[in-house]
C-alpha cells in the first residue's frame, strides 16, 4: 500500500484492498503491476468454486480448503460508507472474510491472530450464512 500511496500521490489513508482470487492455479513468477499475490491461505468453513471463483458450501468431512493464489491490490477508496446495519445486511454479493494467521482466532502467546478482512464473492448466501459457519481465511493449519 505504502508503494502504491508513494507512486500515485495518493495518502495511505485514502487507499484499500481489493481482492482478485486468481481462476486458474499458476505459479505467478513476475509481480503484478500493482499488489501483491499471496498464496498458500487455507479456506476453513466454507468451499471454493474454482470456475466461478465464490464461496460455496464445503464438501462432507472437508475442514479446510487451498485457495487459489489472491491478488492484493491497493486502490483508491472512493466508495461511500454504508449508511446502516440494515443496509451492508442487504449487500450478500460479498463476504468480508478474516484472515487469520493461526486457526486458534484469539492468537497464540497472547497475540491477536486476525490480519485482513478478504472480500470473497458469495452469490448463493448471504453474508450471515458464512459469519454462522466461522468462515475464515488461515495463513498458518498448525493447531
Amino acid at each position: 500500500m505504502q508503494t502504491t500511496a508513494r507512486t500515485t500521490k495518493i495518502s495511505i489513508d485514502r487507499l484499500i484492498w481489493e481482492f482478485e482470487v486468481m481462476k486458474v492455479d499458476d505459479n505467478y513468477i513476475q509481480a503484478p503491476k500493482d499488489g501483491v499475490y499471496v498464496k498458500g491461505l487455507f479456506l476453513e468453513g466454507a468451499g471454493w468454486d474454482k470456475k466461478n471463483a465464490c464461496l460455496v458450501e464445503a464438501e462432507a468431512m472437508q475442514l479446510e480448503v487451498p485457495m487459489p493464489t489472491i491478488l492484493f491490490k491497493p486502490v483508491e477508496n472512493k466508495k461511500k460508507a454504508m449508511a446502516t446495519e440494515e443496509d451492508r445486511e442487504r449487500k450478500t454479493d460479498v463476504y468480508s472474510c478474516p484472515c487469520y494467521y493461526f486457526p486458534n482466532r484469539a492468537g497464540g502467546f497472547g497475540h491477536p491472530s486476525f490480519v485482513v478482512e478478504v472480500n470473497l464473492k458469495t452469490p448463493h448466501f448471504p453474508n450471515t450464512h458464512w459469519v454462522k459457519r466461522g468462515t475464515a481465511l488461515l495463513m498458518n493449519l498448525d493447531r
